[in-house]
């Protein structure tokens, strides 16, 4: 199972170099935006290990996004020790190449009635019963423990709707002021202009400490509960950053009208606000406006439902509170591509007979992701992931075609990928071999027979059928 982590929404294809002999990988090449981009999420320390020096130009590092995952571990000694609030034994890997950080959690076991429960059936019996009595209350209590958390979450979810649309507007009306007083379209002092552009500072220090406050109040106690990663340093270490910018601004511009009279004074507070319309204004105002958008979409998800019960627990939660004895997952730390990129263009005009075009356009209006993966540079390659997008389309495979999916996925798994070391050719090496008969492979071929099918095709008495094509799909795929 992957679970996707976006750190940062990136809406420029601009940016992105496609690799000649894979599209599905891409280069950052770095240019002023860029790094601009960079910085706003990853504070200006990260900058320098982010940049990648390659003979044809600088690159942004794949690993810019393994290098905050680490930092978080490292804060998170206990990180994924539970699973849904259940008690689990976790490790973890964060391999650099690898698009995911894996993540196998093996639930408690349940303790023993003694060896004298097996020998006999009802001995077998009451011991499945004790067994099974353990799990129910563990799933209980953790579902007691997440409601009430929920009831604690929720009321800063609608708090900060309402404060920070406020600050927000504020600010922009704020900046504009200042922008006018510093082009000259308002006649205004230096002294005027100073305050005014304090007056933006000291707003945004408030901005950011109310979207830290509320990420420490929302998805920092539910990751605690949830998995047992600690971020409330990572969130305090984001605030840090930009606080220590703003308050070197209001150090600086904290000034009296009479200091203005003072001619290197004013020369240097002039280049200060030179500065801050040049660079930081707009920086500051679309970054916060990126991060409270992104804390409005967690929010809606927190408090799914709410409507009916304000202490409900969102359903995506909810699906996962049932028993589980053991799960193996991927937690990939990602980028967001907020556009559909070109090179996958031709997927919405193809012919095909599913789904409908108003999926496709709404699975394209919601973009894909960018994940770290080794192609031909270890520290500047990016992989294209629409895992996203395949989700939103199995879910809406019939009953009948997640049976078939399964038993392709177990005779692929069980007789097909093992053979890959058999059909290889003399010259092919192991490591590129298994890279040709990929984990993925069994999915892409269900997704493209999926679309050359319409679903009435899907059904029980015409599975044989189903599944004979898909194997013969998967045996074209390598001819």
């Amino acid at each position: 199972m992957d679970f996707m982590i976006p750190l940062v929404d990136w809406h420029w294809e601009k940016a992105l170099t496609y690799v000649d002999n894979n599209k599905s990988f891409v280069h950052f090449v770095v240019n002023s935006q860029t790094l601009t981009h960079v910085r706003s999420f990853c504070g200006v320390d990260v900058v320098q290990k982010a940049c990648c020096q390659k003979e044809d130009g600088i690159y942004l590092s794949s690993q810019l996004i393994h290098i905050q995952f680490k930092e978080l571990f490292a804060q998170s000694p206990d990180a994924f020790s539970k699973f849904a609030g259940r008690p689990c034994v976790g490790s973890n890997q964060c391999e650099p190449g690898n698009a995911a950080i894996s993540i196998s959690n093996v639930a408690e076991e349940s303790p023993s009635c003694g060896s004298e429960c097996a020998s006999s059936a009802t001995g077998f019996a009451s011991k499945q019963a004790q067994i099974s009595a353990r799990e129910a209350h563990i799933a209980a209590s953790a579902d007691e423990k997440l409601d009430q958390l929920m009831k604690e979450i929720i009321p800063h979810c609608g708090e900060f709707e309402i404060r920070i649309a406020e600050m927000l507007s504020r600010l922009q009306k704020v900046q504009g002021e200042f922008m006018d007083m510093r082009s000259e379209e308002v006649s205004s002092s230096l002294y005027d202009q100073a305050s005014k552009a304090l007056e933006w500072a000291m707003i945004c220090l408030d901005i950011n400490d109310v979207i830290r406050d509320t990420k420490q109040s929302t998805i920092g106690p539910l990751f605690s509960h949830w998995m047992g990663l600690n971020i409330w340093p990572m969130i305090e270490d984001h605030r840090e950053k930009i606080t220590r910018k703003l308050k070197i601004y209001i150090n600086q511009l904290t000034i009296s009208e009479d200091d203005t009279a003072n001619v290197s004074t004013a020369a240097a507070v002039s280049q200060l606000l030179s500065d801050i319309k040049r660079m930081d204004a707009a920086r500051f105002l679309a970054m916060f406006q990126e991060l409270a958008k992104l804390q409005m979409s967690t929010n809606r998800w927190l408090t799914y439902g709410a409507d009916q019960q304000p202490s409900q627990i969102p359903e995506p939660l909810r699906q996962l509170s049932g028993t589980l004895k053991r799960i193996s997952m991927d937690v990939v730390p990602c980028l967001k591509l907020t556009f559909w990129p070109s090179v996958a263009a031709e997927w919405k005009t193809r012919d095909h007979l599913w789904p409908h075009q108003s999926v496709i356009d709404g699975i394209i209006g919601k973009g894909v992701h960018l994940v770290t993966k080794e192609f031909c540079h270890k520290d500047v390659d990016w992989r294209l992931s629409f895992s996203v997008a395949e989700m939103d389309l199995a879910t809406r495979w019939s009953p009948v075609q997640h049976f078939v999916y399964f038993v392709f996925k177990l005779l692929f798994y069980k007789f097909i990928k093992p053979l890959s070391v058999d059909v290889a050719a003399p010259h092919v090496s192991l490591q590129v071999n298994k890279k040709y008969l990929a984990s993925y492979t069994a999915k892409t071929v269900m997704m493209w027979t999926s679309e050359s099918f319409d679903q009435s095709w899907w059904t029980e008495n015409n599975a044989a059928e189903c599944l004979t094509v898909l194997l013969l799909a998967l045996q074209s795929a390598f001819e």
